[in-house]
Parts: C-alpha cells; structure tokens; sequence
C-alpha cells in the first residue's frame, strides 16, 4: 500500500513513550546486559569521545529496545554491529527527530532468524556527505505539477522554482523528487530525477514491509522518496569521506569485521542477565555477565595453599577523632590543674576549649602535641 498521490502532508506514527512502553522482557534486558558489557562501552568511548554524545547515545538505544520487541528478538551480533556501525559513523539511531539512521528489525533470508539491519536516513546521508572536503552542498526536493522545473544535461544545471502564475504557492500535487550534489570546485553531480510512479514502482520492488500499517513508506512517503533520490545522488558524489562509503553500503554490518564485536561478547551465557537499571531478585542473585564471558567458576578450586588472614577490618574515622577529642580535653584538664592560665591555654589550642569537641582529627593531634603535660 503506497500513500495517495495528493497526500503532500507527511505523517508519521505516535512514537511510544517510556509511560506508556511494556514491561521489559528477557530479550531485552540481555541486550541491554551486552551493551553495557565492559568491552562493548570501552568500544563506545572510543568511537564517541564527547561524552555527551556518548550519553545520548547509549539512552537512545536503551530507549529503542526498551519500546520495540521486535528489536530485541535479533541476533545479538547482528544487533551489536548495527550498533558500533551507528557509533563508528557519529549517527544517532532511530531518532524521530534527527533522522540520521535506522535500526530495522528484518527476518533474514538465508537463516530465517531476525536480524538488526542498519539503514541511513536521508538526513544522516546529507550529514556524511557534508563530511566530505569536496562536497559544498546538496540540493534535493519535490517537484509538484506547477513548478518550472528545467535540466541542462550538458552542464548538470537544475533550475527549480515555483509557480508564477495561478498563485504562487498552488502548486498543485506532487508528480517527481529530484536530488544533486555540487562540488567546492564547482563540478555538479548528475542530477537523479524520479517520478511519483517510479517511486511507486521502486517501493513496491524493494520494500519487504509495504504490506505493514507502520512502513514508513505508508506514513511518511514524500520523506522516503526523498531519502531515494538523495542516495541514489551521493553514490556519485566523491568518496574522499570514509564514513561517506560506509553510509552507503547496504550489506549487514555483522558481515564486516569493522563493526563486528568481540566475540566473547556475543556468547551465549548459561546464566540469566542482570538488567543494570531494574535488576529483579533472581537476576540479582545470578552469575554476573563478566563472570560468564571470562568463564569464572562459581566455586574456588580446592588450593594446597592457606587461605589467607583475612585483614582486619580498618577503624572509624569517627571514632578515631572522638578517641583524640578524649585525650585533648584530659590534657586540658591536667594543664588547668597544673595552674595553666587560661589565656595561655587557649593560645596553645588555638580555640577555646568548648571548641574541642567539634575539632578536626588534624587540629586535635596538633592541640595533643601543643599541650604537654
């Protein structure tokens, strides 16, 4: 099901919020466990070294798996490389707002198992490209059945505009989306030029999900044909970006060493996972995730050894200075009946004595060594 032709509007689906977001289930908080796995966060800090980036980002996936079970029945190394490929490429996933890239739950065809996927927005691919020391802009748009829209192929110069006549903004329906990108040295890209019914078409050959309610291709249709054209335009734009090629390429990431997490990582563990942020009594009690990546036993090999003398256990700080309170306020008294003068004994500690009590451990020994007696 495609959205109608004359719907220019873009909608888009309620995103769930965390009031209103089930109840975590095992699927989830073990990849929530992996993700907060001490190899996988260091992998993290790497990539993404402001730490507020880094924040946003590890809350945002939290965020995802917590309201999308579909994400959480994934492989687990299909949904860590998505994952580090978001992390590698500086791109928040599954953000509504900032559109840069997508975390897709897909059934694979090969193994019939769901896997994450990872799919650049088309806002994320204008970022990559910006990236780029060649690319100065990046022009894309739809192009409705009034506006002058005209292409000199010898030069690649696109003249877009609206309507001068019948009212400036009646612009009519949208009929064709069109993208370019142009060049600091001034060279433009090939313009990609493609009509409403060829988006249709495309749409209908490539998009497994078409048949869903929730396809983005049903609720926001003028954005996903945009995201086309502009991918379709930057495939011709130079590759001096890395991250630029990265973006592009649509094989699984799990099928790339450069974001393939450590192995150990994604084992499957015989205990249960601790959720770090509502752990229950069960899984509180369990194995912890590090003792089964690192196969720790439960129990100490027998040892010919001794065990060790346990160290005793260290003092009170407060009870430490409440001793030495005792023993400043004796001296005191003892100089008072030595016949001390008052004056004197105040310069000594520094304080009056009804002070004492409510002294540093630091001004206490200094008064202990000031009054000897």
């Amino acid at each position: 099901m495609i959205a109608p032709k004359n719907n220019t509007a873009t909608t888009t689906a309620k995103p769930k919020t965390a009031a209103n977001a089930p109840a975590s289930t095992p699927s989830q908080n073990k990849l929530i466990s992996l993700m907060n796995h001490p190899e996988i966060q260091q992998r993290l800090k790497a990539l993404l070294s402001d730490k507020k980036m880094l924040d946003g980002f590890v809350g945002v996936i939290t965020g995802v798996l917590r309201t999308n079970p579909k994400l959480a029945e994934c492989t687990e190394a299909s949904f860590l490389s998505a994952m580090i490929k978001s992390a590698t490429l500086k791109l928040i996933p599954n953000d509504p707002i900032l559109q840069q890239c997508w975390l897709i739950p897909r059934k694979s065809k090969n193994t019939g198992k769901l896997e994450c996927t990872w799919e650049a927005g088309w806002k994320g691919l204008i970022e990559l490209g910006y990236r780029s020391d060649e690319v100065d802009s990046i022009a894309f748009a739809e192009i409705y059945e009034r506006d002058y829209f005209d292409v000199d192929w010898g030069i690649n110069h696109v003249s877009h505009k609206l309507p001068t006549t019948g009212g400036r903004f009646n612009r009519g329906e949208v009929e064709a989306f069109w993208a370019q990108w142009v060049g600091k040295d001034g060279a433009r890209g090939k313009p990609v030029i493609m009509t409403y019914d060829q988006m249709n078409a495309h749409a209908e050959q490539y998009v497994e999900s078409l048949d869903s309610d929730y396809s983005p291709w049903n609720t926001a249709f003028n954005e996903m044909a945009l995201k086309t054209v502009i991918k379709r335009a930057m495939k011709t734009a130079p590759m001096s970006n890395d991250d630029l090629r990265q973006g592009l390429d649509e094989s699984p990431p799990q099928d790339n060493p450069r974001y393939a997490p450590p192995a150990q990582v994604t084992a499957s563990p015989s205990q249960g996972f601790a959720d770090p942020m509502f752990p229950t009594e069960q899984q509180s009690s369990a194995t912890t995730v590090d003792a089964e990546y690192e196969n720790i036993p439960e129990q100490k090999a027998p040892s010919a050894e001794p065990e060790p003398t346990p160290a005793e256990p260290k003092p009170d700080p407060e009870q430490e200075r409440l001793a030495m309170v005792s023993e400043v306020e004796k001296r005191i008294q003892l100089a008072k009946d030595s016949g001390m003068d008052q004056a004197v004994l105040v310069s000594k500690l520094g304080m009056a004595p009804s002070m004492v009590k409510k002294a540093s451990m630091d001004d206490l020994i200094r008064m202990a060594k000031a009054i000897k007696v």
